[in-house]
């Protein structure tokens, strides 16, 4: 085509891309429904790679939370044979998904034996007390299709490029109260998301993840806003990140997820990333708790 045909065309398929991709979510969502599916409990989603003790630790505590109906380890290291380990007397079980290549991607693959519609993705390193986590999954079904955790981000533009995008950190968030992505190291799921991931989102954005070994999470993030066209939500609990250098702590991790951002909403023909103050917390009666110890 011409140049001048093009841009028509092309401005015309930035509109329709968002409605497609809205559509083809919706047929997603008809499709897992006709799966019995258990709305009392969780499933657990916590890749690894080469952190087996660390891996054992938080799945040891994970399994004992009581609304947790399995944990799936996304074994990504087709080198070596996952480790086995006693997890006895606890009120779930863990199961190993294994993969032939390593991939962030992999995270959000639906996994075979996947009957909960809640999936809580968590890093292998981020350990939330059970209770807690009954919390946010209380927050969860009040809002099941937004992506809802205790780890938000903000993006934002740069001064005098209006059409580029830039990721900011923690303190950007905790200076100006807002927020417009949350972290899926620990994050609540739509178990339709991890299935419309896997099946459509663009092959551009997955092999960007792949190479770089990063920014899974903005994709999912920009996949459930542009159908949604909702924030997602942030929920205020407390949480223990064990000690271990992570793709976070990189000197340019920044500078590479503004990277990242910046190609996938060129992909996908526009940002649709809504920002929100919305915070939820748990409130707790502080003063009755004294009166009852008085008692």
């Amino acid at each position: 085509q011409t140049q001048s045909t093009w841009g028509p065309l092309r401005g015309f398929a930035r509109m329709l891309g968002p409605l497609l991709f809205a559509c083809v979510a919706r047929l997603v969502a008809v499709s897992t429904e006709s799966f019995q599916v258990d709305n009392t409990h969780f499933s657990v989603l916590l890749p690894t790679f080469r952190r087996n003790q660390l891996m054992i630790q938080t799945v040891r505590h994970y399994v004992t939370c009581p609304t947790v109906a399995v944990v799936f380890v996304v074994w990504d290291d087709p080198t070596n044979a996952p480790p086995t380990f006693d997890v006895s007397n606890n009120s779930s079980r863990y199961e190993y998904v294994i993969y032939p290549s390593p991939s962030l991607n992999n995270r959000f693959v639906p996994p075979a034996n996947l009957v909960t519609e809640a999936v809580f993705s968590v890093d292998d390193d981020v350990i939330i007390p059970c209770d807690e986590l009954d919390f946010a999954f209380d927050v969860w079904k009040s809002s099941p299709e937004s992506l809802v955790g205790p780890f938000p981000r903000l993006h934002g533009s740069i001064v005098d490029k209006p059409d580029a995008i830039e990721y900011l950190s923690w303190r950007t968030v905790w200076h100006s109260g807002f927020y417009s992505i949350i972290l899926t190291k620990a994050s609540f799921i739509h178990k339709k998301w991890l299935h419309l991931y896997d099946a459509n989102l663009d092959s551009r954005i997955k092999d960007h993840i792949t190479t770089n070994h990063n920014c899974e999470d903005l994709a999912m993030n920009l996949m459930v806003s542009q159908v949604t066209r909702q924030p997602p939500l942030w929920v205020n609990i407390p949480s223990h990140e064990l000690p271990v250098a992570g793709i976070s702590s990189g000197v340019n991790h920044e500078a590479a997820r503004s990277r990242c951002l910046e190609q996938f909403v060129e992909i996908l023909g526009e940002n649709p990333l809504r920002v929100s103050q919305v915070k939820v917390v748990k409130v707790k009666s502080n003063w009755l708790d004294s009166i009852k110890r008085l008692w």
